[in-house]
């Protein structure tokens, strides 16, 4: 019999959940039962919970999201769907559209057919009925009981096709993904591993959610925790469905009690919250309201007395919550608390469509469009990426354009001619000639692919990466900035990409598209995307909402956004279907969200807020002459005696705290001061005091942090990497003979290694996402080796180009057949865009190679592909290959490493080493600062392993398969003037000395990571930001100081 806890508000039975999950991993049977959470924050909770259990640390807890275990079951039950983004979902939809549109006609919607917003609206609208669990008959046979109007036969029509397109193009939204792992389970198509599942915190259930239950609950013991009330309906209104749904289907009810130490007048709060029968009683300083004019005058009153809190010495940062409805609207919020000394967990994260290129972009659009028209061109000149590249400042072309008018480019150029001649006005001409034809290459419509290539050429073309280390260098751009650049960039490219894979998903990769037309899709793909530039912080302040922490406690809790629209939240409903429509839906079962379902759940979420806090409560609301604080202010009050609670209200006028020990930030107290000058009049020493405050402010309390993360960053034993068992340590001692990448797992992080190499935590999840690279890069790799392997010790030329490509397409066909019958590789639509995107880049590769076996200096050639030292010789290796591993040797101590070089090249008496790289490839400074091995570890190799007499290692580096570049590693400097990618550079160009003094260096590290991992010395320091996909991330003790986000890398081809 399955079983449903309630618990009362503010209470959970999680730690239950976690004690028997934990009972079952210690017992052996811990990937028998899994525990589903709705939130990061809550999983995060359960594995630190699990931890401070004493559970060993490799043991890995089955802990998933609802999102989490649909995936699971699709995969068990092996459905393979692409999954479509948003844009690439608004882009089916608008296909759909014109479908119905031309075959069954939609007279109802044709008047507003072509209103911005209508496709996205269209889009959300078939959502919100998926969600409800209606198929399309189901939302038929509800349209008919209220007479089938025109609008729902129409909305129908468009719901059949949609549906049919998915099936018929293989793809999936969020919703569908549910029916699918609704109709396996009826068909017995997935066998879960789990015998037991707990489920707590969702509280509300959407009707996918609950038909999914339904079906587990046939073959797995179901355990849920909610809470819920039986005698308060007022307050638990949006949880009264889901509870019944549950015991319709079989679940036992119990409510245990829950004990909880809590002040007197919070825990009055929690019990009658809403409750039309309470008795007022005295807070007793538990509860405090604030008033502020402006949200910005409201952070800064909260995070003084945060501050306050804090200098009390009597709480932890990480103990202080700062709950909020939408976390988006306050993450000014974060830098309000860094000018106050506080940290908080808030990440510092920008949206994608802020930043300087994404507006270029859009500009250089507006130019192409309009010819050169005078706003548009304007616009673009003031693009921090462009005045060097026109020769002249936005402001200085303005003035000359004021007294003409400027229409087009002709216009433009007819305004310097009438401009007295010289060679300035020349050279500005020559510039600004340069624009307009790099402008001008942007085609004015094409497909998807072709105006996404147009896009990258343009961004090649003004050299982003280069000018950011330019202004870098000047110290114009501060580090900030230009990890902000340059992850724009990487963002930029990726998207693109991403709208070629969409647009091929839906089948409409020939699509002709205006500029104009493409720009709104690319927009639409950046929405929503921001980048990380410092990350979340796990021991800070703890800005959540409440959805988010539900069932969890803080000693402090501060409620921000009281405002009447804020919280609670006045979101308005998709507009097809207007209050009317939606009560009348619900009547008949088909529960659309409305006014009373959505207050109902947003008098929830501020329960749970209030619910947080255990030792006092602070709510915080605007208020001004057109901004009414929220209705929860007043249920609050209402608690309460009147005059019992402090009520707080601060002034427009009240900018800074007139008591300078309330001051915590330079802002506020540089602030006070020229204040304090302003309303005294002339006064020398005032004047002298705050010219003090500005030249000389520093941060008092920054010796106390600095003690507080010092301690911190403390030694936690095995947790921290640090191995002390003897047999353990003894067992590290043993290990000799070490991959390169091991060793460089080492490198970047000794806790990555001990977790990877000493507790082999399984790392599925990641190799699930990097699936697609690691598959490109497979299949690149192997084409490429056989196609050299036939053409071992010979010059390609460029007359047998078609001939080369035939052979090339041949053996990606062949290598292509394994992996299908592998079935490794997928086939489908969005396949077969890959496939030809990987021709492409194989063409590029060859014209490229051909390129360099042609070129002035010294011609290489590949002589030795796939040659291993160390390892077992199998079929594929080149037959040069040695057993005998390379053996480093210092103070009598012997290291032995294993590897594989992917290509040795020669010319004449030289060799060179290569390593593929899918794209990005390590630079010199990585080699140098001892992250990067490879290159120098392949050159020892050859040098004592493969070298013949009179051959000489001129070098050895990386070549970018999909970038067609070779960069990186080290090379000998009197040779590299006649290597062709090599006589440019400088960086890894070395004399003699520098190369053996290099070579030395790269053993001492080698020797150091060894004697760190023999020693069992694993630390959480990693040598710079952490790696992407992390297998140690849910046990690392450096991200939880200082939390995660690390965008992807790429990895070897």
């Amino acid at each position: 019999m399955p079983n449903l806890y309630c618990t009362p508000l503010g209470g959970t039975v999680r730690d239950r959940f976690v004690r028997s999950l934990s009972e079952a991993v210690v017992a052996g049977r811990g990937r028998e039962e899994a525990y589903l959470l709705p939130s990061s924050y809550l999983l995060n909770e359960v594995r630190q919970h699990m931890r401070d259990m004493g559970l060993s640390g490799y043991e890995q807890p089955n802990l998933l999201s609802f999102d989490e275990l649909v995936d699971e079951i699709l995969h068990l039950a092996g459905v393979r769907r692409w999954f479509m983004d948003r844009m690439t979902q608004e882009l089916l939809v608008n296909k759909v559209l014109a479908e119905v549109r031309s075959s069954e006609g939609l007279p109802y919607f044709s008047s507003i057919a072509e209103f911005p917003g209508y496709v996205s609206a269209v889009t959300s609208l078939l959502a919100e009925i998926k969600r409800t669990g209606a198929s399309p008959d189901e939302f038929a046979a509800t349209a008919a009981a209220r007479e089938w109007p025109a609008k729902d036969q129409e909305i129908h029509a468009i719901y059949c096709a949609y549906q049919d397109s998915l099936a018929k193009l293989g793809l999936t939204d969020l919703e569908e993904k549910y029916f699918l792992a609704i109709q396996a389970l009826d068909a017995g198509q997935a066998a879960l591993p789990y015998h037991r599942l707990f489920i707590s915190e969702f509280y509300i259930l959407t009707p996918l959610q609950v038909e999914l239950v339904r079906r587990l609950n046939r073959t797995v013991t179901l355990e849920i925790g909610m809470i819920y009330e039986k005698n308060r309906p007022e307050l638990f209104a949006a949880v009264e469905s889901t509870y019944s749904e549950l015991v319709g289907m079989g679940f036992t009810p119990y409510f245990p009690a829950v004990s909880r130490t809590s002040a007197a007048g919070l825990d009055h709060a929690r019990r009658f919250l809403f409750a039309t029968d309470s008795v007022p009683i005295a807070a007793d300083g538990a509860v405090e309201f604030v008033s502020s004019p402006s949200r910005e005058k409201e952070m800064a009153v909260i995070a003084a007395k945060i501050k306050n809190l804090l200098l009390t010495g009597a709480y932890r940062p990480e103990q202080v919550a700062v709950v909020v409805r939408d976390t988006g609207i306050y993450k000014e919020f974060r830098n309000i608390c860094g000018e106050f000394g506080i940290p908080v967990s808030l990440p510092r994260e920008e949206q994608l469509k802020d930043q300087p290129l994404v507006r270029m972009l859009a500009n250089v659009c507006a130019a192409r469009m309009t010819n050169g028209a005078r706003h548009a061109v304007i616009n673009l000149m003031k693009s921090p990426f462009c005045p060097e590249l026109a020769g002249f400042d936005a402001d200085d072309l303005e003035q000359q354009a004021l007294d003409h008018v400027v229409r087009t480019w002709d216009d433009w150029f007819s305004l310097f001619e009438q401009r007295p001649g010289g060679a300035e006005n020349s050279a500005r001409r020559a510039s600004f000639d340069r624009l307009r034809n790099l402008v001008g290459r942007l085609p004015k419509q094409g497909t998807c692919r072709r105006l996404t290539d147009a896009f990258k050429e343009f961004v090649v073309a003004i050299a982003v990466a280069k000018r950011l280390g330019e202004a870098r260098r000047l110290g114009l751009l501060t580090q900030e900035r230009l990890k902000a650049g340059l992850l724009t960039l990487q963002i930029i490219y990726d998207t693109l990409d991403e709208m070629e894979q969409g647009f091929a998903m839906v089948g409409e990769e020939e699509k002709k598209l205006t500029l104009s037309e493409f720009l709104v899709y690319f927009h639409k793909a950046l929405a929503g995307k921001t980048m990380i530039l410092e990350s979340y912080n796990a021991s800070g302040v703890q800005v959540v909402s409440p959805s988010g922490v539900r069932g969890t406690t803080f000693r402090a809790v501060f409620v921000l956004g009281l405002t009447e629209g804020e919280f609670p939240l006045r979101d308005r409903d998709n507009w097809l279907y207007n209050e009317g429509d939606r009560t009348l839906f619900g009547s008949l079962g088909l529960d659309l969200m409305n006014a009373v379902r959505r207050r109902a759940e947003e008098d929830l979420y501020f329960a749970v807020a209030v619910a947080l806090a255990d030792d006092f409560l602070v709510l915080s609301g605007c208020e001004d002459a057109e901004t009414m604080l929220s209705p929860y202010m007043d249920e609050i009050a209402r608690l309460f005696i009147a005059g019992s609670v402090t009520w707080r209200k601060y002034g427009p006028g009240e900018l800074f705290s007139t008591e300078y020990d309330a001051l915590y930030s330079g802002r506020e107290l540089a602030g006070r001061a020229l204040l304090d000058i302003f309303t005294s009049g002339d006064c020398r020493e005032e004047a002298t005091a705050a010219n003090y405050v500005l030249a000389n402010i520093l941060d008092s309390d920054f010796g106390r942090r600095a003690a507080g993360e010092q301690q911190r960053a403390g030694n936690f034993g095995a947790y921290g990497g640090i191995l002390q068992a003897p047999a353990t340590v003894a067992a590290c001692r043993m290990i000799t003979e070490f991959s390169i990448s091991a060793l460089e797992d080492y490198a970047r992080c000794p806790f990555i290694y001990f977790a990877k190499r000493i507790l082999r935590l399984d790392d599925w999840e990641e190799k699930t996402e990097e699936a697609g690279h690691d598959l490109v890069g497979t299949v690149y790799h192997e084409v490429l080796s056989v196609f050299l392997r036939a053409h071992k010790g010979e010059i390609l030329r460029s007359d047998r180009m078609e001939d080369y490509l035939a052979q090339l397409q041949a053996e990606l066909e062949a290598v292509v057949g394994q992996l299908t019958k592998a079935k490794i590789i997928i086939p489908g639509k969005l396949w077969d865009f890959q496939r030809q995107h990987i021709t492409r880049v194989l063409r590029r590769w060859l014209e490229f190679e051909i390129k360099e076996q042609n070129g002035d200096g010294l011609v290489f050639t590949p002589v030795f592909l796939e040659w291993g030292f160390g390892l077992p010789v199998k079929e594929g290796m080149d037959e040069a290959s040695v057993t005998p591993p390379l053996s480093l040797v210092m103070d009598n101590c012997e290291v032995k490493i294993v590897g594989k070089v992917d290509r040795i090249d020669k010319a004449g008496d030289y060799l060179t080493v290569v390593d593929y790289k899918r794209k990005s490839c390590p630079s010199f400074r990585d080699l140098a600062e001892g992250t990067d091995l490879q290159v120098a570890l392949y050159i020892l190799a050859a040098e004592r392993l493969l070298y013949t007499e009179g051959n000489t290692v001129a070098g050895g580096g990386y070549y970018s398969i999909e970038g067609t570049r070779k960069e990186g590693g080290m090379w000998r400097a009197k040779l590299a003037k006649g290597i062709r990618h090599r006589a440019a550079k400088r960086a890894g160009n070395l004399t003699e000395q520098e190369w053996q003094a290099l070579q030395a260096e790269v053993c001492r590290k080698i020797f150091g990571y060894v004697k760190g991992i023999q020693a069992g010395k694993f630390p959480a320091a990693p040598s710079g930001d952490c790696p992407p996909y992390c297998v140690a991330r849910t046990i690392c003790r450096f991200q939880r100081r200082n939390g995660y986000h690390q965008e992807g890398g790429e990895g070897d081809a």
